[in-house]
């Protein structure tokens, strides 16, 4: 035992047990009747009969777990066959500094579950942005990966789950197929909600998913490497998953409006109305108390979320120009205001007389509404409001959305769509490429044309068509 005064730091000890005595010298039993025993350790008298009995071990102050506010904190490292492994291990802590405060270890018993609740909790950011990661850390990353600890967590477990994931999707599909009746909860019948069966949900995972579930993962293991938790390459980043970018926007033409009729499906959840489309939505809209808005919406690209947060502060009709500088989002169904989507989304729009004209009228309505409602009217500031005075509900905004297209007997697209629409239309009829992205407040002209052009060629294209056919032609001549 001479080891301990010489060297506080290090120590030996086994697994050897004994039987537990009362005062008395009886064996202590357990639940099931049998003797209960107990680990010697370092008061085993065989570790000094026996200088190759048991292993090694060293204790050392190391920084401490960050926000536990402590100046320090004690590990201990065993399982060393001698004493030089147990001091060499030692040594090399001792080298990241002089002081417990500089020498930062991954933490041994740290579960990737326990760094995710303690780096969520410490992260500074935006509500809907933590409701985002909080959702990947409750519904994927923790049922899956939380058990696992830290230090232990490689590029198969995740890759496993994802592969996880890929089965329940498939899972879900066949669901649908089976039960196609809503598609995020499975039917159930009236016997089984009495019997407290509560409905499954059925949503897909998308590969745009995926790759926001890993990028949350990844972030939070970069933390971890950056506080000396994790000392490996970030394993997340070696995780193969499917593109998660969206398709390209595609217009609905007669072939697949027919066969959209016909068979109910839909090429890709980014299609985009025709010009004729369009104006068929706003004629059937005409009259309701968000047409404006949507006239709006698609004149200008403006996002759903801007339109809803447009105040009339931001709005100068004499300049004949409105300023995008905030968005309503909803987040965990709260309406909240926020900032623009990124630093190019703060960005002026112009006006052309028509919808300064529609602005005005708009205006003046809204005046009359306030003195009809009197007391009861809630100043909002906002450009489009709810009959009171109110802000607006974007989600409720697309939900009635829908239910004009439905109404005008159109194929279906997102209200994003008309934000596509007035971008593709521009570009149809000439407008320069980066006069287009900063009306839509991209950050560049690259991601215009990445989206729209393919879009904007098809409407040339279109309109190549119609002035063909309005050149007159001798009878049977066709062009070469």
């Amino acid at each position: 035992m001479g080891t301990r005064r010489t060297d506080p730091g290090l120590f030996r000890r086994c697994g050897c047990t004994e039987v537990v005595r009362d005062a008395a010298g009886e064996p202590v039993l357990t639940a099931r009747g049998k003797p209960k025993r107990r680990e010697l350790g370092a008061g085993c008298p065989r570790l000094a009969a026996d200088s190759k009995h048991g292993t090694w071990g060293f204790q050392i102050d190391v920084a401490p777990v960050p926000g536990s506010g402590k100046e320090r904190q004690r590990i201990r490292r065993t399982g060393f066959p001698t004493k030089t492994a147990a001091k060499a291990a030692r040594v090399a802590i001792e080298g990241k500094g002089s002081t417990a405060a500089n020498r930062r270890v991954p933490n041994d018993r740290l579960t990737v579950g326990e760094w995710l609740d303690r780096w969520i909790a410490g992260r500074k950011v935006r509500r809907a942005t933590r409701v985002s990661y909080q959702g990947h850390i409750d519904n994927y990353l923790k049922p899956h990966l939380g058990e696992v600890k830290l230090r232990d967590l490689g590029s198969h477990q995740i890759s496993a789950m994802f592969t996880a994931l890929d089965e329940r999707n498939a899972e879900i599909r066949k669901s649908l197929e089976l039960h196609p009746r809503g598609r995020r909860g499975q039917w159930i019948s009236a016997e089984q909600r009495k019997a407290g069966v509560t409905r499954e949900r059925r949503r897909v995972i998308g590969p745009a998913s995926m790759q926001r579930i890993r990028a949350t993962l990844r972030k939070a293991l970069n933390d971890a490497i950056k506080q000396g938790l994790y000392s490996s390459i970030n394993p997340a980043t070696l995780v193969e998953l499917e593109s998660g970018k969206s398709p390209r926007p595609k217009l609905w033409t007669a072939e697949s409006e027919a066969h959209w009729r016909k068979t109910g499906e839909v090429p890709v959840s980014t299609m985009v109305w025709r010009p004729e489309q369009c104006g068929k939505f706003l004629d059937t809209a005409d009259g309701d108390r968000l047409y404006n808005l949507f006239e709006l919406a698609s004149r200008s690209g403006m996002r759903r979320g801007e339109l809803c947060g447009l105040r009339w502060s931001d709005v100068d009709l004499e300049a004949k120009r409105l300023t995008v500088t905030v968005q309503l989002t909803v987040v965990g169904g709260v309406v909240e205001e926020g900032p623009t989507k990124s630093e190019a989304g703060e960005r002026s729009v112009p006006l052309d007389d028509g919808l300064v004209a529609m602005l005005k009228a708009h205006r003046t309505q809204q005046r009359k509404d306030r003195l009809a409602w009197g007391e009861a009217w809630v100043d909002s500031g906002r450009v489009f409001v709810l009959e009171d005075g109110s802000q607006l509900n974007p989600d409720s905004v697309s939900e009635r959305f829908r239910a004009i297209t439905r109404a005008a007997d159109l194929p279906p697209v997102r209200l994003h769509a008309m934000r596509s629409g007035a971008a593709t239309m521009a570009l149809a009829a000439g407008v320069p490429m980066k006069t287009v992205s900063e009306m839509l407040g991209h950050a560049n002209e690259k991601i215009t044309s990445n989206v729209y052009t393919a879009v904007g060629d098809e409407l040339k294209r279109e309109a190549m068509v119609a002035i063909g056919g309005l050149i007159p032609r001798r009878t049977g001549t066709e062009p070469r």
